[in-house]
């Protein structure tokens, strides 16, 4: 049955189109993960909510949201951190905001303006702090949340619903406060253009100067003419990416690099942006590797341990998924590494998408000595699986391959009778073979999710 309660979000895990995966807590202490359709949450506020206990299959107990409520007056505690912003006249939600991420104290969330500009700021703060800029600033913001550092004008006018003239005139308005830049013909806030030319101009610097590391290939190594050229471009520069398709070699060409003689004597580390991928490139070069938060000591406070004053003490780092790293994340990386250290960035652009905005790997890759591998070895040269996915990067429809590749037609928009007929398909094949299938999909949301 169904109970209703007060909870604190306590933080946003995801939210998209109405659903919501967040961490709560209840006036008692108790802690929980809620899923459901709810209003976009934000971290701190109070709300009531019908939930009942349900078990996930694979991420455990959890609480479905039966029926979200409303906001629900916080404790007197909570009340009494978020009342400076409540005379001000911001409603709860917003005052809750402010009071998550600048305190108690409000002129510290309004003596630089544009510390405001992030994800999740609410739109009533757009509109009491930035009079007559906030449909700009808020289609901005929206698509920074998306992954846009510095989106094109018509990403902006759908976005905000003004023309080319009222963009242009409300730009003019928010470069002269320093809230926007404009760059190439292309509009962005201030903070993450900030971020972008730390990393632009730490890693310029190792593209321009000095050599790497003169390592051998070990004896008896199994690689192609093609996989081994990374010990060439290793010599000559500080830093280096290697990318290719799946199956191209990619993890088997770094653990070769990481097993050449020197490496002895030499200070290195394999880091990933998430800890399933450094589990993963650990397990398959059978050396130790971590995330990068980890490596960088990156806490909550978004405060590094390792930073320009304090390097990383080492001589080679190899970085691997660097499709999934993020623009923040890589100007502490940046920041962080020592002026002798070698870089190697490891990735696919066509596969994982960054974890939040920008697109790292795509722009490291037009300055930086790359080495793509083409030869496909894993999963058998003849994997149906493979040759899609090389197919659908470059643009061609895949060939169907009897029953190991099945192609299902389904037109753009198919209703839910299509999406139903294609599961039946989907677990007729799943019987035949006796095998539990393997499903892929764009996104989790909508129907096709």
């Amino acid at each position: 049955m169904p109970t209703e309660g007060r909870w604190r979000i306590e933080r946003v895990v995801y939210w998209k189109d109405g659903y919501a995966v967040v961490a709560v807590r209840n006036e008692e202490g108790q802690r929980h993960t809620a899923v459901g359709t709810m209003p976009a949450p934000v971290k701190g506020t109070w709300v009531r909510m019908e939930t009942e206990p349900y078990v996930h299959p694979r991420y455990g107990e959890r609480l479905r949201v039966v029926r979200y409520l409303g906001l629900a007056p916080p404790p007197s505690k909570a009340l009494k951190k978020i009342e400076p912003y409540l005379k001000l006249g911001f409603s709860e939600r917003a005052a809750t905001w402010l009071a998550e991420r600048f305190g108690p104290r409000s002129e510290q969330a309004f003596e630089r303006p544009q510390r405001l500009l992030v994800d999740g700021v609410p739109r009533e703060v757009l509109t009491r702090v930035f009079p007559g800029l906030e449909r700009l600033l808020g289609a901005l913001v929206e698509l920074h949340e998306e992954g846009h550092t510095a989106p094109p004008l018509f990403l902006i006018a759908q976005r905000s619903g003004l023309d080319k003239a009222e963009i242009e005139a409300q730009a003019a308005r928010a470069r002269k406060q320093r809230l926007i830049v404009e760059e190439l013909g292309r509009y962005g806030l201030v903070e993450p253009y900030r971020t972008e030319r730390s990393i632009a101009e730490a890693l310029g610097y190792r593209l321009r100067r000095g050599r790497g590391l003169r390592l051998t290939p070990p004896a008896g190594h199994a690689l192609s003419d093609e996989q081994a050229r990374i010990f060439k471009l290793v010599r000559e520069h500080r830093v280096v990416v290697l990318t290719g398709g799946p199956g191209s070699g990619k993890t088997t060409t770094i653990a070769t690099l990481l097993a050449a003689p020197e490496m002895h004597r030499l200070r290195f580390a394999i880091a990933a942006p998430t800890g399933k991928a450094a589990r993963r490139i650990a397990e398959v070069a059978r050396l130790p590797a971590e995330t990068l938060h980890r490596l960088l000591g990156l806490g909550e406070a978004r405060r590094p341990l390792y930073h320009a004053r304090n390097p990383l003490p080492l001589d080679l780092l190899v970085v691997d998924e660097t499709s999934m790293l993020d623009a923040e994340v890589a100007a502490f990386l940046a920041d962080a590494l020592s002026p002798s250290t070698t870089v190697v960035f490891v990735g696919d652009p066509d596969q994982l998408p960054p974890v939040g905005p920008g697109q790292f790997l795509r722009d490291l890759m037009e300055h930086a000595a790359t080495l793509r591998l083409t030869k496909v070895f894993r999963q058998a040269e003849d994997s149906p699986i493979v040759d899609a996915a090389y197919a659908v990067r470059e643009g061609r429809m895949p060939l169907a391959d009897g029953e190991r590749l099945r192609l299902v037609p389904l037109e753009a928009g198919a209703d839910r009778d299509a999406l139903a007929a294609l599961v039946s398909e989907i677990q007729r094949l799943a019987e035949l073979t006796g095998s539990p299938p393997q499903v892929l999909v764009p996104g989790n949301a909508g129907a096709l999710g």
